[in-house]
């Protein structure tokens, strides 16, 4: 959590943000559904635009340690996706969600690049690959995000899902460009083979 709370710090500084906030462990509560997201984002460009809205929950080896299972995992995503969207406390609430022209609103589930968190994604790529696909009030505005973080790049840069209908060959290429990602996949006991770089 800390590598994006640092990432977006640096971000900030990019001429294109007029406006800037995040939130570390950003409170949620819609008629009584609480919660608390990991950390939130919220930032307004120079062109005038609406916001660039991030929520990240972010999932580790301790995550897993603490969780069922995949569905576990993917229940309370799905569960802050739909209370922390109806919380009408957050700015992005009052935005009209069904304009295809506004910027988009992420919810992020981001794994850590470790060696188990692979083997996990990978053991559920189904699970996880369609909750990706599914959309959220039929608004492709609001965006549902599942991948790796990379502390690479700044905070929004994520290795998405290895399966072609989500991404095509993201996944390939993230994990040549980021060394802990790419030791991992190495070290996980997957059926995955790493196209040679360019190819993917």
């Amino acid at each position: 959590m800390t590598e994006i709370v640092t990432s977006y710090r640096e971000y900030e500084e990019d001429d294109d943000i007029v406006s800037f906030d995040i939130s570390v462990e950003e409170p949620y509560n819609h008629y009584g559904e609480r919660g608390v997201v990991d950390i939130y984002v919220d930032q307004t460009h120079s062109d005038g635009g609406d916001p660039d809205d991030y929520i990240f929950e972010m999932t580790s080896d301790a995550t897993l340690d603490a969780v069922t299972g995949a569905n576990e995992i993917l229940r309370q995503f799905q569960r802050m996706v739909k209370y922390f969207y109806e919380d009408d406390g957050h700015s992005f609430y009052h935005q009209d969600f069904r304009n295809p022209d506004r910027h988009p609103v992420s919810f992020c589930l981001v794994f850590a690049p470790t060696t188990r968190c692979v083997k996990h994604v990978f053991d559920n790529l189904e699970l996880y690959a369609e909750t990706a696909e599914t959309t959220f009030l039929d608004s492709a505005a609001v965006k549902k995000r599942i991948g790796f973080y990379l502390d690479s790049g700044l905070g929004t840069k994520i290795a998405p899902l290895p399966v072609d209908s989500v991404n095509g060959n993201g996944f390939a290429h993230h994990t040549h460009q980021d060394p802990q990602l790419r030791r991992a996949v190495k070290n996980a006991d997957i059926d995955y083979e790493l196209p040679p770089r360019g190819d993917g």
